[in-house]
């Protein structure tokens, strides 16, 4: 199990003792995503993979910008987001990484978007919500090309925002799912 602290500590604890396995120090961490043995960890500026058995840092890369959502994985890479600078254009930047290696896969910035919490990937496509317009976006998992709005009339309320069987599911401003 792994657990973020507001104090800059990620730790790993077994499920089965509760014993505390590691620590590792991360600055303003965020909550991890897991795949595959290993932990990904967006905090300011940052995201750095761990080693779920072992608390080793398997790879990390700075200079992403101020991140201000949760990382989002999917087969085959992590997906970090953060404000592009200045802050005050309101733009997001997302930075595709290769799981295992690090490798930054492609980079891309969309202007005018204020990106709200947790997107997620599905289909091979990254969906995440503009909190600024409601409007759920779409790119390109490969490519990082921008595919286009989906507008659902400002009724997105937050995520999450999932996809089953080719039909969208959210939490809308009424508090139905829509």
């Amino acid at each position: 199990m792994i657990i973020v602290t507001n104090e800059n500590e990620v730790y790993g604890i077994d499920v089965f003792s509760g014993t505390l396995r590691w620590m590792q120090a991360i600055q303003n961490p965020g909550a991890p995503v897991t795949r595959n043995g290993l932990a990904y960890i967006s905090s300011e500026g940052m995201m750095t993979a761990i080693e779920i058995s072992t608390g080793k840092i398997t790879w990390q890369k700075s200079g992403l910008g101020y991140s201000n959502s949760n990382p989002t994985v999917d087969e085959k890479k992590v997906y970090g987001f953060s404000f592009s600078e200045p802050r005050s254009a309101g733009s997001v930047l997302i930075n595709a990484f290769d799981l295992k290696s690090g490798t930054l896969k492609w980079s891309t910035s969309r202007p005018n978007i204020v990106l709200y919490k947790d997107p997620i990937a599905a289909d091979g496509i990254l969906y995440f919500i503009s909190v600024n317009s409601g409007v759920l976006h779409q790119v390109n998992t490969e490519t990082g090309a921008y595919i286009g709005p989906i507008n659902y009339l400002n009724l997105l309320y937050s995520s999450p925002f999932f996809r089953v069987r080719e039909n969208n599911y959210y939490p809308a401003q009424s508090g139905l799912t829509q």
